[in-house]
């Protein structure tokens, strides 16, 4: 059975408009793709200033506070942290002095009382 020139038309204007609508979709996907490969960017950035920071500070540890070899290797020997239970005990601030330094102030957090 053929079909008529009518009901060709309807379908192929219906297939039309579905590939319009998915055509719209993904270029809608395509934008919140976009968006999200920016925001993952800068998320990258600011975890490797982040490693910086952190790096600067044991680098500045090690110098201040370790043992010094002749060929001028600092090495500074610290326990491990459990960063969980840390966090949960301590509260810790910083602050530059006038003078450049860095001022770190570690105060314990009280414990709740089980009551």
């Amino acid at each position: 059975m053929t079909k008529n020139k009518t009901t060709l038309l309807r379908e192929n204007d219906a297939l039309r408009d579905e590939a319009k609508r998915l055509l719209r979709r993904c270029e809608v996907l395509e934008a919140e793709l976009d968006a999200k490969k920016k925001a993952l960017a800068e998320a990258d950035a600011g975890v490797s200033e982040l490693n910086k920071l952190v790096d600067s500070i044991l680098i500045m540890l090690a110098l201040s506070f370790g043992d010094h070899a002749e060929d001028g290797t600092a090495t500074l020997a610290l326990p491990s942290v459990k960063v969980d239970e840390a966090l949960k005990n301590y509260d810790v601030k910083s602050s530059r002095t006038e003078d450049g330094m860095f001022g770190i102030f570690v105060t314990p957090i009280p414990a709740e009382s089980e009551e």
